[in-house]
């Protein structure tokens, strides 16, 4: 709602990043959400190896929408997801 309400000037990138002070990987994620919707994915974690030229870094959370700010945990987000699935 947040992007939505911005009114950016025509012609300008409406790209938003969401994060919070808590960054997590995948496996966290993962592992947050078999904790809240029963058994875990089969995942083979580094089954695949990395190509050569792959190169991994965090994307930083460096422009949420304006007046946009975390308000609730990924647990509590992932639990509200499983909810209404």
């Amino acid at each position: 709602l947040a992007a939505a309400r911005a009114h950016e000037p025509a012609g300008t990138a409406g790209v938003y990043t969401l994060g919070s002070n808590r960054p997590v990987n995948l496996r966290a994620v993962a592992a947050a959400f078999a904790g809240l919707a029963g058994p875990p994915a089969a995942i083979e974690w580094g089954r695949l190896p990395y190509a050569p030229d792959q190169v991994f870094r965090p994307c930083p959370a460096d422009r949420p929408p304006p007046g946009w700010s975390p308000a609730i945990s990924l647990e509590q987000g992932l639990a509200e997801v499983i909810a209404h699935a």
